[in-house]
């Protein structure tokens, strides 16, 4: 029994030590560590430097070393950078290797991905107490205001819309057309595939009866008598395209705030302004000789003053001889500046009794003839002007003034010859038409407008451009109809275009102005003058414009004549035919006080100007180059506006008036104004106008 134990103890012994040896062979194994964990010895000063292994008489005979701590734990760090360096440098999976498209990934790899992008989104406002009372607010005002965003219920409508239209209509009259007619009718629908219907003459009478109505109903009901609205009769044809049509705007926007840039500002005709990085070779050469040639102007400028210089200085250092100063004497003394003095003696002493009366008795003599020349210059020059003025009466009595359209005009203005038919065309600015006078049947035509219409004028192509309201629009006389062709004045919607005149290049210039008060009372520096070049395109030349009324062009097309009425002068501008461009501003007539306001313009065959004088009651011929008035001619009426020649040989001078303003009693005393006249016998004629090359 005795051996049995002590074999016991042994074999518990030899267990005790595998399982150290175990523990201590599998270090990284939950048992070993757990094993490792639990025991802790404490070691004195003489066991210092001694191993666990050794302390515990468990060591193997056949590991040659042990590793510190501090050893294993770089390995296990060099381990891990070699693993992270291999993957690293190893191939990568597709989603890390940037923008990968379907090709370079595997099938229906993105199915298993959560893919990630950006989505711009308003966050949500902050609950607070002060956005609480806000929304409160907001509801409790919509309550009062009965503002409800509920959905209108909709019902089927029982009959279609114009279904009373779709209903035959029994006529009992026999029918006034022949079968020829009929036939010929029926073709023209089919060929022509006419699809509008014909209005039930019933229902066209029923509406024309309540309009006769309501008119005089609505006159009744205001304070003073309102005149019935024109008709429009013109068919604006919009050729924007449908998107733009559709646009809407929202009601606080400004008309400013949706400008084009190049609305806003003109596009540089030199083009885009580059930078010195964006500039080629070529623009850099460009600028280069630009500043080389202003430097050398300069410099020729610096070195021809130098010069002036130098030739004063040495013209005054010189001294002029005796027959310089004799022939500078002679040429003053006959452009007469001076006066030479002979020497008559009177400064001599007089010797003797008989030289004193000898000289007493010429000098009588000389004064009595010196009176008698005196008196025969003045005889002489009365009868020179008694001449002069039996001609200008002779050629008043010539003149003659007559009225030739007396259908009046709120405001007639800018009137123009129609070589091709023999016509007179003009405007009416504020009664929005435009008429044209055949003198020979004596029979007006017109058509309306939408807005007020400032000017209108031939087209090479047929038909006519005008200027109405702020825009350019190409009109078809023949189907009363008008198409858009460019808008001006965007930020200004109380502007209109006032008169407008095309330059002997074809271009249609035109002048913008404020509406009116009353007659020539209005919102003042509003307008501006522009020009509507032959492929479309518009060009600003100035602003800060009154009344912009007269212009048009020197006989030899090299000066360009402007009015702005409220300036009460003529101004002219140098003029470059071949860009349309004008500069050098300045003064050439100033009207008198008695004159009126100067309006519409033109220009003779002698290149004289005629300006039509608002509240004046007449046309004055001016010199341009003088400055100075030639004639005057008057009219009955007070109110003229604007004049042009016509005629077969451009011998008449038409001038239109306007009766807007003017009160009953007034229009007593001028029955005739707001109608068209003719002067004749004027001596002068006119130049054919030219007509819009677009």
């Amino acid at each position: 029994m005795q051996d049995d134990d002590e074999e016991e103890e042994e074999d518990e012994g030899s267990l005790e030590e595998d399982e150290l040896e175990n523990a201590e062979g599998d270090e990284e194994s939950p048992q070993a560590k757990g094993a490792l964990k639990k025991v802790t010895f404490d070691l004195s000063d003489e066991s210092e430097g001694e191993e666990m292994e050794d302390i515990l008489g468990g060591k193997r005979a056949e590991i040659p070393e042990t590793k510190s701590s501090f050893e294993k734990r770089q390995e296990k760090m060099a381990e891990k950078i070699q693993q992270l360096e291999k993957t690293s440098l190893g191939e990568k999976p597709w989603q890390l290797m940037g923008e990968v498209s379907a090709q370079t990934r595997p099938e229906n790899s993105l199915l298993a991905e959560d893919v990630l992008f950006d989505q711009a989104a308003r966050v949500a406002p902050a609950v607070t107490e002060e956005t609480t009372l806000a929304l409160e607010d907001i509801i409790k005002q919509r309550i009062r205001d009965q503002a409800w965003d509920d959905v209108v219920r909709k019902e089927k409508p029982k009959e279609e819309v114009f279904e009373y239209k779709k209903r035959l209509t029994l006529d009992h009259e026999k029918s006034k057309l022949s079968l020829a007619e009929v036939y010929e009718q029926e073709y023209l629908k089919q060929t022509q595939q006419k699809t509008e219907e014909e209005e039930n003459p019933a229902h066209v009478e029923i509406q024309k009866l309540m309009d006769s109505l309501f008119l005089k109903l609505d006159a009744l009901s205001n304070f003073h008598f309102t005149p019935k609205p024109p008709v429009p009769e013109v068919k604006v044809v919009s050729n924007l395209p449908s998107i733009t049509m559709e646009e809407v705007a929202p009601v606080s926007a400004s008309s400013s705030t949706l400008l084009a840039p190049e609305e806003i500002k003109e596009k540089n005709r030199a083009g885009d302004i580059l930078g010195d990085s964006e500039k080629t070779a070529t623009d850099k050469k460009r600028e280069r000789r630009k500043k080389k040639l202003t430097k050398r102007l300069k410099l020729q400028e610096k070195e021809r003053r130098q010069k002036l210089r130098e030739a004063n200085k040495m013209g005054e250092k010189k001294k002029a001889t005796k027959a310089e100063v004799a022939e500078n004497l002679k040429k003053v003394t006959k452009r007469g500046k001076a006066v030479l003095l002979k020497d008559e003696g009177k400064d001599k002493a007089l010797r003797s009794s008989q030289a004193f009366f000898t000289q007493l008795q010429d000098q009588v003599k000389s004064q009595i003839k010196g009176a008698k020349d005196q008196s025969a210059k003045k005889k002489k020059q009365k009868e020179v002007s008694a001449q002069v003025t039996l001609r200008e009466e002779q050629k008043m009595s010539s003149i003659k003034v007559e009225c030739v359209i007396d259908e009046r005009s709120s405001i007639g203005e800018g009137p123009v010859w129609e070589e091709k038919d023999g016509t007179l065309l003009f405007v009416d600015i504020t009664g929005q038409r435009i008429s044209r006078w055949n003198p020979e049947t004596k029979q007006t035509e017109s058509m309306t407008t939408e807005r007020c219409v400032g000017a209108v004028v031939p087209r090479r192509s047929g038909g006519y451009v005008m200027a109405e309201g702020t825009r350019f629009a190409a009109v078809d006389w023949e189907k009363k109809t008008s198409t858009t062709i460019a808008h001006v004045d965007g930020d200004k919607p109380n502007n209109r275009f006032n008169d407008g005149k095309v330059d002997p290049a074809g271009r249609f210039f035109a002048g913008t102005m404020a509406l009116e008060v009353r007659p020539a009372v209005l919102e003042r520096k509003q307008g501006s003058l522009y020009t509507l070049h032959s492929d479309h395109t518009v060009v600003k030349h100035f602003d800060q414009v009154d009344i912009s009324n007269g212009l048009d062009w020197s006989t030899d097309h090299k000066i360009f004549y402007y009015i702005d009425s409220l300036s009460f002068m003529v101004e002219a501008f140098d003029y470059d035919i071949q860009t349309g461009s004008i500069c050098n501003r300045r003064r050439v007539y100033a009207l008198e006080e008695d004159e009126g306001i100067p309006d519409g313009m033109c220009i003779d065959s002698e290149g004289k100007l005629w300006v039509a004088c608002y509240n004046g009651g007449r046309v004055v011929r001016i010199d341009p180059q003088t400055g100075t008035r030639m004639q005057t001619v008057k009219l009955p009426v007070d109110k003229t506006t604007s004049c042009c020649f016509g005629g077969r040989d451009y011998s008449d001078l038409y001038v239109t008036s306007a009766y807007k303003g003017m009160d009953q009693d007034y229009l007593a005393k001028q029955p005739q104004t707001g109608c068209v006249f003719r002067i004749t016998g004027l001596g002068v004629k006119g130049i054919p106008p030219n007509a819009f090359a677009g």
